[in-house]
């Protein structure tokens, strides 16, 4: 009966741990994606959203599903830099192949 009781709060422990991680790296996710979008304002080319979790395999990532909104973001940016910014790429084909990747 003790056993069973000191594995059972083991195991309760154990998930409170990781849910404690888990809302950390949840919220280091909001402020990635936020700051991101401030970088990206102020200055398009330089902007990232990158976030340092705490837990492995990308608990919070998979759980707050931001994959296709990461993958949106940088397309746009992207996109942009390929037709806002002039004189940076040099042909026409180098202005495709820009565009082409961030269609992608």
């Amino acid at each position: 009966m003790r056993l069973r009781r000191a594995g059972l709060a083991s195991l309760l422990v154990a998930l409170a741990v990781f849910a404690a991680l888990l809302s950390l790296d949840v919220g280091a996710w909001h402020d990635a994606l936020r700051s991101g979008d401030a970088q990206y304002r102020a200055a398009p080319a330089s902007a990232h959203w990158r976030a340092s979790p705490t837990l492995p395999f990308g608990a919070a990532k998979r759980l707050l599903a931001v994959g296709d909104d990461l993958a949106a973001r940088r397309a746009i940016r992207l996109f942009r830099q390929s037709y806002g910014v002039r004189g940076t790429l040099d042909t026409a084909l180098q202005t495709q192949g820009a565009r082409a990747v961030a269609e992608l």
